[in-house]
């Protein structure tokens, strides 16, 4: 009939459906994220709270957006997790009034976690490598 509308429905298989879903839900807390860190930060220079107290907030929501995150069965992203830790250990390191220099501590662990984490590679490596040859030997 003339004038009328028709509306255009898309089929989405499962997996679009999920995705379409995992994308709205991330924006959301994307969102609300980005709200509670600006609240966050108006409430710090309003109550004027030292510099490790709203690192400490700001560590909080961040690892907060990533346990949402989880919650929600979305990627967790590893980045986050570790700069949330850093806020929040940084902090801590101020408010404990510790000696030793954050930054430099904070080089010699990760120097470190790599230095581990190269020779589990090469372990890993020669462990599959071996496993490998005994398997094709008869």
């Amino acid at each position: 009939m003339p004038g009328e509308k028709f509306e255009v429905v898309e089929e989405l298989n499962d997996e679009e459906l999920k995705d379409k879903e995992a994308k709205g839900i991330s924006g959301k807390l994307d969102a609300v994220s980005w709200s509670l860190f600006f609240i966050w930060m108006g409430v710090v220079m309003i109550t004027r709270a030292e510099t490790a107290v709203a690192f400490f907030g700001i560590g909080v929501l961040i690892l907060g957006a990533q346990a949402a995150r989880s919650y929600f069965l979305l990627k967790i992203e590893k980045f986050w997790i570790i700069v949330g830790i850093l806020f929040i250990a940084g902090s801590l390191w101020d408010i404990l009034d510790l000696n030793a220099p954050f930054g430099a501590v904070v080089l010699i662990l990760i120097g470190a976690a790599i230095l581990v984490s190269t020779f589990r590679k090469k372990d890993r490596e020669k462990t599959s490598e071996r496993g490998a040859a005994e398997k094709s030997s008869p």
